[in-house]
């Protein structure tokens, strides 16, 4: 039998709206999968030009041609710090190919396509996607919920989703206000004109479901949320009898 341990942190002086429903995602994803897997499916709407999307889900195909299948997009990236401290770039439009630490899909119709290094699709991870239309278009991948832990860049950005409802969730400020490595640190978000804008009033934006953004990290942080899960060495909950 393994052990469900939750803690939350002793300073916090707001209300866990918003928050409680980590612990309850975890302990339905950990009690469904004794009996089977779960299949899910998440749901993007995806503006012409850039987006930054946090997929929370294991693809049923992790094959990248495979989830993409049907949507016009003109590349996908997926960002891996080469070293701490590595800061991002503002405008994705500025080009990234050439900024060490991000791996491209180009689809087989783009003169790109030799390029491509990005083959898959994780659970987890946070993507731009480069829409290549005049409309929006909607994403929806099929797959199974993971309870992984946030991996913090040292001294550095993070570009990563956070684990909040699609109604309902907290402010950015709440969301952090109990970690001394990010509560007052830069925070990014991708406007509409596809250019990183910082996010200046915190405890009046609330963080989106499904969105990615660069996260600033003041030295070394373990910090998961209000409410941290940890289900220590397996991804299921074993009641016993």
């Amino acid at each position: 039998m393994m052990d469900l341990q939750m803690s939350t942190h002793s300073d916090q002086r707001r209300p866990l709206h918003g928050v409680i429903y980590l612990a309850l995602f975890a302990l339905a994803v950990g009690m469904t999968s004794l009996a089977q897997a779960v299949s899910i499916q998440q749901t993007f709407t995806l503006e012409p030009g850039w987006n930054a999307i946090y997929v929370e889900l294991e693809p049923d195909n992790k094959d990248i041609d495979v989830v993409f299948s049907g949507v016009p997009v003109r590349s996908v990236w997926r960002w891996i710090p080469p070293e701490p401290g590595l800061d991002f770039v503002s405008d994705p439009a500025e080009g990234l190919l050439n900024v060490d630490g991000w791996y491209p899909y180009f689809p087989a119709t783009e003169p790109e396509a030799f390029l491509t290094s990005l083959y898959s699709i994780d659970a987890n991870t946070a993507y731009l996607v480069n829409l290549q239309s005049s409309s929006p278009a909607t994403l929806t991948i099929t797959g199974e919920p993971r309870l992984e832990r946030l991996r913090w860049n040292t001294g550095g950005f993070t570009l990563t989703g956070l684990p909040v409802a699609e109604s309902g969730a907290p402010t950015f400020g709440e969301f952090f206000e109990t970690s001394t490595a990010h509560s007052g640190q830069p925070l990014y978000k991708l406007g509409s004109g596809g250019v990183w804008e910082l996010v200046t009033s915190p405890f009046a934006e609330e963080v989106g479901s499904g969105e990615a953004y660069w996260v600033f990290t003041e030295g070394v942080s373990a910090f998961q949320g209000p409410l941290e899960i940890d289900l220590e060495g397996a991804e299921e909950i074993d009641f016993g009898n």
